[in-house]
Formats: C-alpha cells, sequence, structure tokens
C-alpha cells in the first residue's frame, strides 16, 4: 500500500470504509478526510457501519502497546528483573501466551532482557518464577545460561554439595549482628554462575582451574 492510499475516512466525527459514506456524500464532500496509510494514531480506525478494523495504519508506542495489552513502563521495569529481592535468587520468565509472535512457544524460558523485548515487540505474555535448584538452563532467544540459585543437587562435579564462601555477588544467608553477610554460591563451575565466572577468569588468564 503506497504511503497517499486509503480505504477509510473521517466523516462528521465518524470513521466510515470508503463505500460505507452515508447517502449523498462522497469522496469529494468538503468535509470527508482520508485516512492515509502513512498516518500514526493512537488505536485502529474502525467503521462505524460495518465494524471493519482498518490496520493498514501505523500504532504511535503508546498505541502499540495498548492493542497488545503490553504493560506501562512502571511495570514492565518491577516485573522484568534477573533475580528476585530480597534475597537475590535467579528469576526465570516463561512464556504464558505468544499472542503475535511467530518464535515463542508455550513454555519457552527466556532471560529478563529478552523476556521484556518479546512482550513489547508481539505482545507475549509471561509468568515469572525463581529457579533455585537445578542444573543450568538457556534463554530461548539468546542462549544465556541461567544458573540456579543454589546449584544443581545431582551435579556430578560438586555432588550437590555447595560450599559457601565470602565476598559474592549474592546476598544470601547467614545473618551476622551486623546484617546478612555477602556470600556466593561458590566454586562449582559446572553448575553456578560464580563457579563459571571463576574458571571463565582463571582461563582467560591462562589459568586453568
Amino acid at each position: 500500500m503506497k504511503s497517499y492510499d486509503f480505504d477509510a475516512v473521517a466523516y462528521d466525527a465518524a470513521v466510515y470504509c470508503v463505500l460505507c459514506l452515508p447517502p449523498g456524500v462522497d469522496l469529494e464532500n468538503e468535509g470527508v478526510h482520508p485516512i492515509f496509510a502513512d498516518a500514526e494514531v493512537d488505536a485502529y480506525p474502525t467503521c462505524d457501519v460495518c465494524g471493519t478494523l482498518h490496520d493498514y495504519v501505523s500504532l504511535t508506542e503508546e498505541g502499540r502497546r495498548q492493542h497488545l495489552g503490553c504493560m506501562t513502563a512502571e511495570e514492565a521495569k518491577a516485573f522484568f528483573q534477573p533475580y528476585a529481592w530480597p534475597g537475590g535468587y535467579t528469576v526465570l520468565f516463561y512464556v504464558i501466551a505468544p499472542k503475535e509472535s511467530y518464535a515463542a512457544s508455550c513454555g519457552d524460558t527466556y532471560c529478563s532482557g529478552c523476556a521484556r523485548k518479546e512482550h513489547y515487540a508481539y505482545g507475549t505474555t509471561f509468568g515469572a518464577s525463581t529457579y533455585d535448584e537445578g542444573p543450568p538452563t538457556y534463554c530461548e532467544e539468546c542462549n544465556t545460561v541461567l544458573y540456579s540459585s543454589y546449584g544443581d543437587p545431582d551435579c556430578e562435579e560438586c555432588k550437590g554439595e555447595i560450599q559457601w564462601i565470602v565476598e559474592g555477588p549474592v546476598w544470601l544467608p547467614p545473618v551476622t549482628p551486623d546484617g546478612p553477610a555477602r556470600v556466593n554460591l561458590a566454586e562449582c563451575g559446572q553448575c553456578t554462575e560464580a563457579g563459571a565466572q571463576r574458571i571463565s577468569q582463571d582461563t582467560s588468564k591462562g589459568d586453568l582451574a
């Protein structure tokens, strides 16, 4: 459709398909205003006579958000967080309803960043839950490794015996007289994020752990 083409018009504070204009009114009437294909609107115009939805025009950012049923910016900022607080526990986002998405399927797992992009691009509905225990999984979109908060109890490397170390990146028990101790899930490079990062850093320095 060319930018100057149109299938709908505005007339007398109402929207009409070109063929649905009232008797005696045509496109040459002074009060008839075409809704061109390059128009950007907050909501798709709908014919007052036949109910046709004219989606050949573009939606504004706010219009698209409302059309897809997306969250507001404030709601999304609060919802799409990679870690739950308090605690710093890993959060996984899973598809509930793909809507207009061609790639997402119900149950697919996403990282927080990709879930947010998918939500705004296609209106995909996500659920969220903490991933407390289990083997690493992957984001369906970017393949980022997503580690559980407490590692894998069936891990062959550490046998599920998690060792606590001080000064890690995650806030977890135990609690000291001065407040929560800063600890990490630590050494296992196979089933914990901190361990994998440590192995990666050591390898980059030529020192295989």
